[in-house]
C-alpha cells in the first residue's frame, strides 16, 4: 500500500494541496498512524496484479469525513458507506447519506449530482428524486450569475456543465421580459427547474397521441414567484411551456436534465402540429458560443 500525506488547507483555501510525504507499506504486519494534527492523506493500492487488505481502527468512531480535490483544493463533507457489516454485504447505500452538507456552490452542486447518478441508476425512484430535489433546494449561492446572459430576442440556454457520458446537464436560463419557450417535451428525461430571479409561469398540456391533431388540452397553469422554488416535469406528466410574463423584470432559472438530450419536440397549441428541433446553447461555461 502507498500512503501520501498533505497539509490540510487553512480556512478552505483553494489551490493544489501541499504534499508532506509518501510512504510505501510493503511489510505484512506494519502498523501506521495518522490524525488531523499530522495532516490529511490518501491510501492507495498501486498494484495492477495483486489485491491488498488493511485493518483500520478509528477512535472514536465518526460518521462523516471531509474530502479534498488534490488539484483544486475544493472540499466537501461526505458520509462513508460500509460495504459489509459483520460479514454480510450491505444493501445499496442510502442516497440521502451522500448529502451531508448543502451544495455550497454550483461546482459543488455538480459534484454531488454526479455522485448521486453514479450511486443510483434508477432515476425514477422516489429516493433518487427526493435526493436531487434536496440538493437543488440546498444550493443558495449566487455564483450562477457568472454563467447568465440575456438576449433581447430570445431566452438563453446557458450551459454550466454537460456530463461527457450524457448522464445530466445543468443550465442557467435567462429570461428577458415577455419571453417564453414553445410548448415542448423532455424526451426520455427528467426536468428539474429552480427559480433564481424574477417570476415565471408554467403551463402544461396533455401530449397528443401520435398522428392526432387539434387544439392541445391544457392540464394546469402555475406561477413561480418565490425565489428558490423547485419544480419538476417529465413526459409522463405532460408537455409544457415556461414564460416570463413581466414587461419590466427579467428572470433566471436553474435547469437540470437527467439524462441530457439533444433534440426536443415542439407543438403548436392551436393546431397540434409538431416538429423536432435540436437544442442549442447560447453560452458554455460562461462564454457565448
Amino acid at each position: 500500500m502507498n500512503e501520501i500525506q498533505y497539509k490540510e488547507p487553512e480556512n478552505d483555501k483553494l489551490g493544489p494541496l501541499t504534499k508532506i510525504s509518501e510512504t510505501i507499506i510493503d511489510e505484512i504486519g506494519t502498523v501506521g498512524y495518522i490524525d488531523d494534527g499530522l495532516g490529511i492523506h490518501m491510501v492507495e493500492n498501486k498494484s495492477d496484479k495483486i489485491q491488498a487488505a488493511t485493518l483500520h481502527l478509528y477512535t472514536p468512531a465518526y460518521e462523516k469525513v471531509k474530502i479534498w480535490d488534490e488539484k483544486t483544493g475544493k472540499s466537501e463533507w461526505c458520509m462513508p458507506q460500509n460495504y459489509s457489516i459483520n460479514g454480510v454485504l450491505c444493501k445499496q447505500p442510502n442516497l440521502n447519506n451522500l448529502i451531508v452538507e448543502p451544495a455550497i456552490n454550483i461546482q459543488n452542486l455538480i459534484v454531488k449530482i454526479d455522485r448521486l447518478t453514479e450511486a443510483h441508476k434508477n432515476y425514477n425512484s422516489k429516493e433518487f428524486q427526493n435526493a436531487i430535489n434536496h440538493l437543488l433546494v440546498s444550493y443558495r449561492n449566487e455564483d450562477w450569475k457568472k454563467y447568465l446572459f440575456y438576449n433581447d430576442k430570445i431566452y438563453t440556454r446557458n450551459c454550466v456543465y454537460s456530463d461527457p457520458d450524457g448522464k445530466f446537464e445543468l443550465l442557467v436560463l435567462g429570461w428577458n421580459c415577455n419571453q417564453k419557450t414553445p410548448i415542448h417535451n423532455h424526451p426520455g428525461a427528467q426536468c428539474y427547474y429552480k427559480l433564481l430571479a424574477g417570476e415565471m409561469y408554467e403551463v402544461s398540456f396533455q401530449e397528443p397521441e401520435e398522428g392526432k391533431f387539434g387544439k392541445l388540452v391544457k392540464i394546469d397553469e402555475d406561477v413561480m414567484s418565490e425565489i428558490g422554488t423547485v419544480g419538476y416535469i417529465d413526459d409522463g406528466m405532460g408537455i409544457h411551456y415556461v414564460e416570463n410574463r413581466s414587461s419590466k423584470v427579467k428572470a433566471a432559472t436553474l435547469h437540470l436534465y437527467l439524462p441530457s438530450y439533444g433534440k426536443v419536440k415542439v407543438w403548436d397549441e392551436t393546431s397540434g402540429d409538431s416538429k423536432w428541433y435540436e437544442t442549442k446553447n447560447y453560452s458554455l461555461d460562461g462564454e457565448i458560443v
